[in-house]
């Protein structure tokens, strides 16, 4: 019998919040850290019985768990598997092992709302991935960049984030409908491209056409179709790379560090 596979870090997540848990997936794939993020794992998943390896997985076989919590997360069954199995380990455990991650006010039965979290409304990707690198006692800096510009703290320079913000808004709408079928960096080559093309865009249209010539280059002009069903993607990218981010804006100003309860 093989070795199971061991993680730094599981994510639990509902699918409504998945831009920010993809972003911070590939984020930390990227700096060298074993991840469990299902996008990653679609040979590892095949096949499986999934209730009871996902049940492995949150219990014992991963670091920490990266738990996003919202009213999304609260209704969901698999979440509440993951995170039934992570209690499990919590209770059992000499040393934190669930790390909150709030999109909003949401209380988890189960989570004690005395534990420190990280407050994803103001902190961003950059920062939750920084938090998790300090967490596991590594180097903050990333093994290789996307490109040239001033660097950030970290290591990470602006063009990162808008890489980030870009390739989980592309794989949220898989314009190319991909999924589940391709991994989470199926995109990853098109999403660099869109990325550089960004600071040039003078409106939403205006994005939305480079969105679409990416596309029918990478694909082909009648794979990529029309201008205008790029139009709510580009109106995504918009507004998260041009301070409308919400939860996935990584200029808050703030020194990255976890939030007191209350």
């Amino acid at each position: 019998m093989g070795r199971k596979k061991a993680y730094d870090v599981a994510l639990s997540f509902a699918g409504e919040d998945r831009p920010l848990a993809e972003s911070v997936a590939l984020e930390l794939k990227r700096r060298g850290v074993a991840v469990f993020y299902d996008r990653l794992e679609q040979a590892e998943l095949w096949g499986k019985d999934l209730y009871q390896h996902l049940s492995d997985v949150y219990r014992t076989r991963a670091r920490f768990c990266l738990v996003f919590v919202s009213a999304a997360y609260a209704r969901k069954d698999w979440a509440r598997l993951e995170l039934k199995s992570a209690q499990a380990r919590a209770f059992s455990s000499q040393r934190e092992y669930i790390l909150p991650v709030r999109l909003d006010d949401t209380v988890l039965p189960g989570l004690p709302p005395t534990v420190a979290y990280v407050d994803a409304r103001r902190a961003g990707t950059e920062e939750i991935v920084l938090l998790v690198m300090r967490k596991l006692g590594r180097d903050t800096a990333p093994r290789r960049g996307n490109g040239g510009g001033s660097a950030r703290p970290g290591g990470v320079t602006p063009q990162d984030v808008v890489y980030w913000k870009v390739l989980a808004a592309v794989n949220s709408h898989d314009p190319m409908e991909l999924f589940p079928y391709a991994s989470a960096e199926e995109y990853a080559e098109e999403s660099r491209s869109i990325a550089a093309l960004v600071p040039q865009a003078g409106s939403v249209l205006d994005l939305a056409r480079s969105i679409q010539r990416v596309f029918a280059l990478w694909f082909s002009p009648q794979q990529a179709g029309p201008v205008r069903q790029y139009l709510k993607l580009a109106h995504e990218i918009w507004m998260l790379t041009r301070n409308g981010g919400g939860s996935l804006d990584a200029d808050s100003g703030r020194t990255p560090g976890p939030e007191a309860p209350g």
